[in-house]
């Protein structure tokens, strides 16, 4: 069980009055140091043991391919039970429609499925972080918005959900008309996970 501790924090991290920003990504910073940083140490000693450089990169080649074979079916099957859970949920909850859009891996081609599964294996670490600035712009949720607003949107992945709640639901859906409208959906237990 990985728990991350103050060690495992970036000095922003610990301080009490950012927190709330810090929530989710704990997680992302400790996975990186203790596993990935443990597997990279590894690598680096089985090079250092190499007499050969055909030694050293089959070694290192089998530490990335023992660790893409412990990850990758474990992501794969969190992706799946997770689109299967929403689904569920989807069906129990009152005017909510249970249909296929929530099997999204289902019409994903091998590359993007396999990037997928790399980011929710963990395997970026903490830069993973930065790529969720990238999917918040491919997304095109930021579309319609002034530079300013674009700007705001994509701080979102960085600064976590609640200024992602604050700034991109309220502030800029007020900004683009959407109004409240959003909000429900953002707050109300079962929905949020759907809608």
């Amino acid at each position: 069980m990985l728990k991350p501790n103050a060690a495992e924090r970036t000095s922003w991290g610990n301080d009490p009055k950012y927190q709330l920003i810090w929530a989710l990504k704990s997680y992302l910073m400790s996975f990186g140091k203790v596993i990935l940083g443990g597997i990279k140490r590894e690598m680096q000693a089985r090079i250092a043991e190499g007499d050969t450089t055909l030694e050293q990169l089959s070694s290192v080649g089998m530490m990335g391919l023992l660790t893409f074979a412990a990850f990758m079916p474990l992501a794969a099957l969190s992706l799946e039970l997770r689109e299967i859970a929403k689904a569920g949920l989807a069906g129990a909850l009152p005017f909510v429609d249970a249909n296929a859009r929530y099997f999204r891996s289902d019409r994903m081609d091998m590359t993007s499925y396999l990037g997928e599964l790399f980011d929710r294996g963990g395997l970026a670490g903490p830069y993973s972080i930065f790529g969720m600035v990238g999917k918040s712009a491919e997304w095109g949720e930021a579309q319609g918005l002034p530079v300013w607003g674009q700007v705001l949107k994509g701080l979102g992945p960085i600064f976590g959900p609640t200024y992602g709640f604050v700034v991109d639901d309220i502030g800029l859906g007020l900004y683009s008309g959407k109004g409240w409208d959003v909000v429900p959906a953002r707050i109300i237990p079962g929905y949020s996970l759907v809608l």
